[in-house]
């Protein structure tokens, strides 16, 4: 089986080269927001988590992320989040909104495989890496969030 994730293939023109990498190619990339997170629109990695990421690999492309809390959010909708490469959101689904939380604790939600912004996920030694709030959850009492972004290098 092969899984190609990433941005979308286009459909408007033959598909002539294919490229298989190794599993060494492949890095994970985790970031927790320890207690309440979703409270309103911003970029939580620094304003929550009072942290800084910087990818200090070579050139890459952000293929895949996904996202779970610990407390969900008590009221009827959950926070929607997404991930930056700089000033650059990756996720296209949900009109650049990206994932929204499930509302059962421990609960993985994953960027669909191909709504990925082609402009958006490459990355490069020293670029920034953020994960934003994009929608707030109705409580604004979503705690705890775990985000593990799945990075392909060239």
């Amino acid at each position: 089986w092969i899984t190609v994730a990433g941005a979308p293939l286009n459909v408007g023109s033959d598909l002539t080269e294919l490229y298989v990498g190794v599993a060494t190619q492949v890095v994970q990339k985790t970031f927790h927001i320890t207690g309440v997170y979703g409270n309103g629109v911003a970029d939580i990695l620094a304003t929550e988590g009072n942290q800084y990421h910087r990818w200090q690999l070579g050139a890459a492309r952000l293929v895949s992320f996904g996202a779970t809390h610990a407390t969900a959010d008590t009221g009827a909708t959950e926070p929607k989040i997404n991930v930056k490469v700089d000033t650059g959101l990756v996720s296209t689904n949900d009109s650049n909104n990206g994932i929204q939380l499930s509302g059962t604790a421990g609960t993985w939600v994953d960027n669909p495989v191909v709504n990925i912004d082609t402009t958006n996920y490459e990355v490069s030694r020293g670029d920034d890496l953020e994960v934003r709030v994009t929608v707030v959850g109705t409580n604004r009492d979503a705690e705890d969030l775990t985000v593990e972004c799945l990075f392909v290098l060239e």
